[in-house]
Order: structure tokens, then sequence, then C-alpha cells
């Protein structure tokens, strides 16, 4: 029996809408792969790749980290810029996604990211020579950013910063205007990168417990943290895993041997994670404030305890330096 004009154009009419109800909410035809979908050993074909809300990647060739939608804090937000994040070593996309909420909600800042992939094995460690993608990817942003006279607010963790610390040699070597890298706002943690050019606007968060910073990042020895830098330190073992900062990667890791070589699993997710620093983070204004014009500030974050021995960090805020 035919359904005439108007009872196929129903029919169609409702498939057109069955299909959209039963499509994700995060389809979006410019998002390459969702993070969660990606297995540790596909994670690779995505270095260099924008990563943002709904935890989809961008081919970084098509946009910018201004073109795709960021991840917003689900608290409050309390800055209209967005922020960029390169992960450390080890980290998948998914990994990154959800550090990328932990920054969001602990900044009040939307947040994107630049993936640095993870690989199997010394592979990260090849990878780490001047024309890495993510130097190259989180370079172009920069230059892009501070030719149109915006300010870039980049974070970065652990092996992350080694990129950072190339992608601004590069920048300073490209731009012809040097005046513009004080539009580049840096914060690293656990760093990994001993020097850092002079220019831009810098806080380095030292937690004493992780030995990184210390052996080859902003405080070891001959390093060149940036002049004018922040050295925000603190002192602090996580020792709740309750608290869901003690999950620091896989729970088996093929390349397990080399993590354990170069920092005990126990070491890296009681110290040397984002989320160990995150409820020590003060406002960016507010440190650099304290910044000396040429030399470096370290500024100590207090602790206290409560009775039942738990931490609660007395906030630079509230306190007369």
């Amino acid at each position: 029996m035919s359904l005439g004009l108007f009872g196929n154009r129903a029919v169609y009419i409702l498939c057109v809408i069955s299909v959209v109800l039963s499509m994700p909410i995060h389809a979006d035809p410019d998002c390459i792969a969702v993070a969660s979908k990606l297995s540790f050993e596909q994670d690779e074909q995505y270095d260099g790749f924008l990563l943002g809300r709904a935890g989809c990647l961008y081919d970084p060739k098509k946009y910018t980290i201004d073109d795709i939608p960021a991840v917003q804090p689900t608290n409050n937000t309390r800055h209209q810029s967005i922020g960029v994040f390169v992960n450390g070593k080890g980290n998948t996309a998914q990994m990154q996604f959800k550090n990328l909420h932990i920054l969001a909600n602990a900044t009040g800042m939307p947040m994107v990211g630049i993936h640095n992939a993870a690989r199997l094995g010394w592979g990260e460690l090849t990878e780490m020579g001047p024309n890495s993608i993510p130097t190259k990817i989180l370079r172009d942003n920069i230059i892009g950013r501070l030719n149109a006279g915006k300010r870039i607010r980049i974070w970065s963790s652990s092996q992350g910063t080694f990129y950072v610390s190339r992608a601004l040699n590069q920048t300073e070597e490209l731009l012809k205007d040097k005046t513009k890298l004080d539009l580049i706002e840096i914060i690293t943690t656990g760093g990994a990168a001993p020097f850092w050019i002079d220019g831009p606007r810098y806080v380095h968060y030292i937690n004493k417990q992780d030995p990184v910073p210390r052996l080859i990042g902003p405080v070891s020895l001959m390093a060149k943290p940036g002049r004018g830098a922040v050295l925000a330190t603190f002192d602090f073992l996580n020792t709740d895993p309750a608290d869901g900062c003690a999950d620091g990667g896989p729970k088996k890791r093929k390349d397990a041997a080399v993590i354990s070589w170069a920092m005990g699993k126990v070491l890296e997710k009681r110290a040397h994670i984002v989320c160990v620093h995150t409820p020590f983070f003060e406002d960016f204004d507010t440190l650099r404030g304290l910044a000396s014009l040429s030399g470096v500030t370290r500024i100590s974050v207090p602790l206290i305890r409560s009775e039942n021995g738990s931490v609660i960090r007395k906030s630079l805020l509230d306190e007369s330096i």
C-alpha cells in the first residue's frame, strides 16, 4: 500500500530525527578521533593534535587553539581567554583530557591541549629533538597569537615543559618584535626543562618531594628559569589514594620498566603529576605581582594541618609578603 507523498515525507523526517538522536552529543565532523576510544598503541598517531571539549582531537594543520571548543570549568569560569596545556611523558590523550578538566576547575580557565603522544619504551625520548611535532605546533600557535597582539597562557607538566621551552626558543628566533614575548605566560609543574628564555612571564611550581625539577628542571644545577621567574615552592607527598589523584596512568604499561627506572610509580603519583600541584595553585597575576624585575623570586606556599591531620593550604592571598 502506498503511503502517498505526505506519508513518505513523514517517514523520511522520522528517519532523520532518529539518526540525529542516535548521534553522540560530541558529534563533530571536524573531530578526527575521541580520546576515550584510543588504545595506548593508537595514541602515537595523534602527536601534536589539538585536544578540546568532549575529548575530541583536531588536526593542527587545519585549526589553531582558538578554533576548537575548549574544556570548560564545571564550577565557574573566571577567565574569558583560554589556557593551553602540554602534557608529560606517557600520557595518553584520555589522560591529558582528564588533566584539562583538573586544570580548568583549578584555575577557572577554559583549557585546550596540544598533545604530546604516548609511546612505548624509549620512543618518547627519541622524539624530543628540535623538530618534534608538539614543539612546532605550539610555536606556530604562539607566534600566531603574538602577531595578533593576544596574550597566551601555557601550562605544561614534566616532559611537556621541555617541548614548551623548545617552542619558546624557536619563537624568539622567528619573532620580529621581541617585545611581544611579554605576552607569553608560562606555568610549569614537575618541570623537566632547565633553560628558559628571557621575556615571557614565568611561574614554576616546585614540589620539594619531586626530584625532577631539582635534577633536570628549573631549579637544577646551572638552570636558567627565565628573568623575573617566580618559583612557587611547596612540600607535599600525596598519601590519600581516595582523593582521585592516585591514578597516574594505565594500570598495565608495556614500558613500565622505563617509567620505573626514571621515577618510581609511587613517587610519580604522590609528588610529580599535575593533580598533586593543583591544590597549591595561586592566581597567576598575584604571583607575578611578587616577581623581581631581574632576578628569581622564591615563594614558599605554606601548609597547615587540621586536627584530623588533613592538609589545609594557607593561601598567599590571605598573607602579606
